[in-house]
């Protein structure tokens, strides 16, 4: 609501230099006339210069708007979760009390379907396409995801894929390497179309998801959640407490 009456002040001042512009410009015949007879042309106001009084209005409040926008930079930004059974896993190892949209075995098609937008958020940080993995084409693929995008309407970070461990897998053959591989050049693909953020989680996992972090090939142990999660807030420069 602040920021509400900030930029309601800003558009008042811009639109007050900005008649003021044109006051100037359309009645300089207006000057010659019948005010031109008391006063100078260039003199609205006691005696300064009409267009000083613009220039000075439109510094102003280019000044403040610039003060605005760092102060909101300067905020403690809201996440929005959403995604998969790997999100539903930071939600159940994270404490910080920050919106989740998510649920085990989703696809990308469900959670467009689904979705639930919380009241407030700032930015959101997806994690899909373990589902997707050799069941959506590309073209598929990449349209679903930037579906999503649209519908949340605000900054967003897409997380990579996470690789599993083949040898521990209890799922399907399609849920391998290669295909993690790539489907996550599908999400930097939508990355580049959308402006969304990619980040590489394969700084956090490695090629291969260490057997010692999964019982499933797939999933994670409850330790590697939470550090997932921090290091998730650490790439984007969300501090906890």
């Amino acid at each position: 609501m602040r920021l509400f009456k900030k930029m309601v002040i800003i558009v008042a001042i811009l639109s007050l230099s900005i008649l003021l512009v044109s006051a100037m410009n359309a009645s300089e015949t207006h000057f010659r006339g019948t005010f031109q007879r008391t006063l100078p042309k260039s003199t609205l106001i006691g005696s300064i210069p009409l267009q000083n009084i613009a220039d000075t209005v439109s510094r102003t409040a280019i000044k403040y708007g610039q003060e605005i926008q760092a102060q909101k930079a300067a905020e403690p930004k809201i996440p929005f979760f959403v995604g998969n059974s790997l999100v539903e896993g930071m939600r159940l190892n994270s404490g910080d009390g920050y919106p989740f949209c998510c649920k085990v075995g989703i696809s990308l098609k469900e959670l467009n379907d689904t979705l639930k937008l919380p009241d407030d958020y700032d930015i959101a940080i997806i994690e899909m396409g373990s589902n997707e993995l050799g069941l959506y084409s590309e073209e598929q693929f990449v349209e679903e995801y930037k579906t999503l995008i649209q519908t949340l309407s605000c900054p967003c970070y897409c997380l990579s894929i996470p690789p599993c461990n083949e040898g521990k897998s209890r799922y399907a053959p399609r849920v391998n390497n290669k295909n993690v591989v790539e489907y996550n050049e599908y999400v930097q693909r939508v990355c580049e179309e959308t402006g969304a953020t990619y980040i590489d989680c394969s700084s956090f996992f490695g090629s291969t998801l260490k057997k010692e972090w999964t019982g499933d090939g797939l999933h994670l142990r409850p330790s590697v959640y939470a550090e997932w999660y921090q290091w998730t807030l650490d790439q984007i420069g969300i501090e906890t407490d």
